[in-house]
């Protein structure tokens, strides 16, 4: 149970880094922010992936 907390702790960390992103983006125009942004949010998609899998885990036990 403890994993999935951390895995769902971290898809909320992800999520926040995608969005300061954007927003950094926004004030500066720096297009590398945009592309980082996109990477964060493929980590998302990951993370979402992990917590996925570990709630499986855990209904199965």
């Amino acid at each position: 149970m403890k994993k999935l907390k951390m895995e769902k702790w971290l898809i909320g960390v992800y999520a926040l880094i995608v969005l300061m992103c954007i927003i950094i983006y926004f004030a500066t125009e720096s297009i590398i922010l945009l592309a980082l942004g996109f990477i964060a949010l493929l980590g998302t998609g990951f993370q979402f992936l992990r917590y996925w899998n570990a709630k499986k885990e855990v209904n199965q036990s």
